[in-house]
């Protein structure tokens, strides 16, 4: 059994994105693909809301939606033909770093037995920055709502509201309301911190305190990897590195130097976060079964004149 987790910053994208049935009818699998809340929908973390219960006040929605999904799986898989036993839990970009925070998560324990990350990594936001994000988004609720004229006379009326009203005021917001307040940036991502360190779902500490510290993490096989030219993808769309002619398509890349030292010491900076950041204090701390991988391509040819070999390569996303 397969249980992919999509990526997209951790704030766009879903499951319907990915089609499975290549995969299952190559090998001898069945796929799970989940759907989890996105954004501050999928991570929020006022004080206001605080209910003492710490699944709830940890702010983790979204991980904890992706645990029950495997618990769902554990529960009902087998009915599919699945082996409840034998489960991997695998994802992409933000997908691959839920991975991570699944095997992470002392409550994800003996729910999935291996784990792929494929161009993922490890960063778990401290909750004082959670819950400053979180008030900052009721700063730009109370503007939007006319209560205040800026971020800062917002603040002071925020400072003024009880607990109470707080809680209140959030609760009474549509999801449409909260979604509205962001403007969409590259790729369609938003800017909201995500994985929360709450000491309950995710565990406070480094890479290194986490996993390299056998009772601080599941212990099960993982694959770990990245693209040869992870950042390209993102410069592809960079008007400051590529040429476009008066109809708006891309004609080449202004300074084929520049952009290929970036795209290198881009990607090599991504593989030491997400494989080597992660494999060698698992590797330190006693983890047989640690694979690292890097995914090269140079096959992406020609388009309308334009090299794509050149300006995408082995992208984030390609291996896809």
């Amino acid at each position: 059994v397969m249980v992919w987790i999509h990526g997209g910053g951790n704030s766009f994208g879903h499951a319907g994105n990915y089609d499975a049935s290549r995969l299952v009818t190559s090998q001898q699998v069945v796929v799970v693909t989940i759907q989890y809340r996105l954004g501050h929908l999928g991570w929020f973390a006022h004080p206001a809301l605080a209910t003492g219960d710490p699944l709830h006040d940890s702010g983790n929605f979204a991980v904890l939606d992706m645990i029950r999904a495997l618990q769902w799986t554990q529960e009902n898989i087998a009915n599919f033909g699945g082996d409840p036993n034998n489960v991997t839990a695998f994802g992409e970009s933000a997908g691959a770093s839920d991975v991570v925070a699944l095997v992470a998560s002392p409550l994800a324990a003996d729910l999935f037995h291996r784990a792929i990350v494929q161009s993922g990594g490890f960063g778990f936001y401290p909750m004082d920055e959670a819950e400053a994000s979180a008030r900052a988004i009721v700063n730009q609720l109370l503007v939007v709502d006319g209560r205040a004229t800026d971020a800062k006379t917002a603040s002071v009326v925020q400072d003024e509201m009880s607990v109470e009203e707080t809680r209140d005021y959030l609760y009474d917001k549509s999801a449409t309301e909260l979604i509205a307040l962001f403007q969409a940036a590259a790729i369609g991502t938003i800017a909201v911190p995500e994985l929360f360190a709450d000491g309950h779902v995710l565990p406070i500490g480094s890479a290194q305190e986490v996993f390299g510290d056998p009772n601080r993490h599941n212990r099960v096989p993982i694959i770990l990897g990245t693209n040869r030219d992870e950042t390209s993808v993102f410069m592809y769309a960079d008007p400051t590195f590529i040429e476009y002619a008066e109809s708006g398509e891309r004609i080449g890349i202004k300074d084929e130097g520049v952009y290929s030292r970036r795209v290198h010491y881009g990607s090599l900076d991504w593989r030491e976060g997400g494989v080597d950041g992660l494999a060698i204090p698992l590797a330190e701390g006693g983890s047989q079964q640690v694979y690292a991988y890097r995914f090269d391509w140079d096959e992406a040819g020609i388009v309308d004149g334009f090299d794509l070999t050149k300006a995408l390569g082995a992208s984030h996303a390609v291996e896809m």
